[in-house]
C-alpha cells in the first residue's frame, strides 16, 4: 500500500508507520502537530542524504578526471598520435606533408620538355636528398620536385639502381627538414593503422588510409628486401612516396601493387624503411661528387636558375694558395679577405692547390655562405689564422 504526501510524492507504509510512531511521542504538541513535525524532519534528512551523495559523486568525478589526465587520456579535440579520435589522421597527414614531394621525370626533346611520369618521394636528410622509387626516374634525364607548392630542379645521384628500386635525388631548398624514420628497434604490427601520401594520377599530396596487412613479405626478384603489405590504396603516382604511421614516422616507401587491372586492388607493398635507409645512405656515401658537379655545371650551361658560387679571388695556378688579388666588390673582398692571405680550408676541408680550392667551391652555389680559413701575416708581426664568413657571388655574365 502507498500514500501521497503533501508534495505529491509516494510514501511507503513503513515510512508512515515510523512517522506515526514518532508523532505519538509528541504528547505536548498533540498528535497532528507531532505528525507534521515528524514529516518535516524526515524530509530534511532526505535532503541531507541527497546532498551527501551529490558531493560524493563530484569528488569521485574529480578523482577520475585526475587519474585520466595522469594516464595521458585526452579529449577528441586534443587528438594526438596513437589515440582513437578521427583527428589522428589529420595530425599524421599534416606532419607528413612537411616532407613529402611530388617527382616529375621527363626528357628533353627538340629543346622542349616532355613530361613522362609523375611519382612521389620524401626528404631523407638535411642535405636536400630525396628518396624515391627507381622506376619513377628510370630512363629519364631531367627531374623536378614540387615541395610546398614550389617547383625545384633536382639531380639524380649516381649508383641509384633498378635492383633495389631505390633512387636518390638532390634538390636545394631552404628549411627542408628530413622525415622522421621508424627506428630499427621499433616494429610494424599487423592491423596497425597507416596513411600513404603521394601524387596518384598527378593529384599532388593525396592521402589514403589503411592498415598493415602483413609486416614482412619477400619476393624472389627483390632479393633480401622486406616489404610491408597494406590495404591502403596505392595507385600510379604513389610510387616512391612515404607510408606513414600515426606517429608521423615513415615506415616504408610505396613500391608495388598486386593487381589484374593495373589499378589498386587493396594489395599494396611498401619497401620497409630499414632497407630504404640502408640503401639510400649507401647511394649518398658512394655517389661521385665529380659526377654530381658535372650535372650542376650542365644546369649552368643551360642557363637554369642555380648558379655556381664565385669567391672572387685571383690565385696562382701552382704553389701555395696565397691570394694574388681580389675582384673589386667581389665575395671575398666583402667577406674581409685581403690580398696576401693564404687560404687553408673551406668549410673545414683543407685546400692546398688551385684545383682543390675549385673542387670545394664547385659544390657551392651563388648565395651560399662558407667559412674560409686564412693565414694572415702582418708586417713585423707573427702570422695569425682567421675564419672569415663569405657569401659567394654569381659568375659575371659572358659578354
Amino acid at each position: 500500500m502507498s500514500s501521497k504526501g503533501d508534495d505529491g510524492k509516494g510514501v511507503t507504509e513503513s515510512v508512515l508507520t515510523r512517522i506515526e510512531g514518532f508523532a505519538m511521542t509528541q504528547h505536548d504538541a498533540g498528535y497532528e502537530q507531532g505528525y507534521v513535525d515528524a514529516w518535516r524532519r524526515s524530509r530534511k534528512s532526505g535532503v541531507l542524504r541527497s546532498l551527501i551523495l551529490l558531493l560524493a559523486g563530484l569528488a569521485l568525478g574529480a578523482a577520475l578526471l585526475w587519474f585520466a589526465s595522469n594516464q595521458g587520456w585526452v579529449s577528441i579535440g586534443d587528438a594526438r598520435p596513437g589515440d582513437g579520435s578521427p583527428e589522428r589522421f589529420h595530425w599524421a597527414a599534416r606532419q607528413a606533408s612537411e616532407f613529402t614531394v611530388t617527382v616529375r621525370s621527363y626528357s628533353i626533346r627538340d629543346k622542349e620538355r616532355t613530361y613522362q611520369t609523375y611519382g612521389s618521394g620524401f626528404i631523407f636528410d638535411d642535405q636536400g636528398h630525396i628518396v624515391t622509387a627507381h622506376h619513377v626516374v628510370d630512363e629519364f634525364t631531367e627531374f623536378q620536385v614540387i615541395w610546398k607548392d614550389r617547383e625545384y630542379k633536382a639531380w639524380l645521384l649516381p649508383n641509384s639502381g633498378k635492383e633495389s628500386d631505390v633512387a636518390v635525388l638532390k634538390f636545394f631548398a631552404e628549411d627542408a627538414k628530413p622525415a622522421p624514420l621508424l627506428s630499427a628497434e621499433e616494429e610494424v604490427m599487423v592491423g596497425e593503422e597507416l596513411i600513404a601520401l603521394g601524387s596518384p594520377f598527378g593529384f599532388e599530396l593525396s592521402v589514403t588510409h589503411g592498415i598493415v596487412s602483413h609486416p614482412k613479405r619477400r619476393f624472389a626478384d627483390t632479393g633480401e628486401n622486406d616489404f610491408i603489405q597494406t590495404d591502403c590504396p596505392l595507385n600510379r603516382g604513389n610510387s616512391g612516396g612515404p607510408v606513414v604511421n600515426l606517429d608521423g614516422q615513415v615506415i616504408g616507401m610505396a613500391s608495388l601493387i598486386k593487381t589484374t587491372s593495373g589499378d589498386n586492388a587493396g594489395v599494396g607493398f611498401a619497401l620497409a624503411i630499414t632497407d630504404v635507409r640502408e640503401i639510400a645512405e649507401r647511394i649518398v656515401k658512394h655517389s661521385s661528387s665529380t659526377e654530381l658537379e658535372a650535372r650542376l655545371e650542365g644546369a649552368i650551361a643551360r642557363g637554369e636558375e642555380i648558379q655556381k658560387g664565385v669567391l672572387g679571388t685571383l690565385v696562382p695556378s701552382s704553389g701555395e694558395l696565397r691570394i694574388l688579388g681580389l675582384i673589386p666588390g667581389g665575395a671575398a673582398e666583402r667577406g674581409g679577405v685581403l690580398a696576401g692571405d693564404k687560404v687553408l680550408a673551406i668549410n673545414g676541408v683543407e685546400v692546398y692547390s688551385m684545383e682543390s680550392l675549385m673542387r670545394e667551391l664547385s659544390k657551392r652555389f651563388a648565395g651560399d655562405t662558407i667559412d674560409v680559413l686564412v693565414e694572415r701575416t702582418h708586417q713585423g708581426r707573427r702570422s695569425q689564422k682567421l675564419t672569415l664568413s663569405v657569401t659567394l657571388g654569381a659568375p659575371s655574365p659572358t659578354p
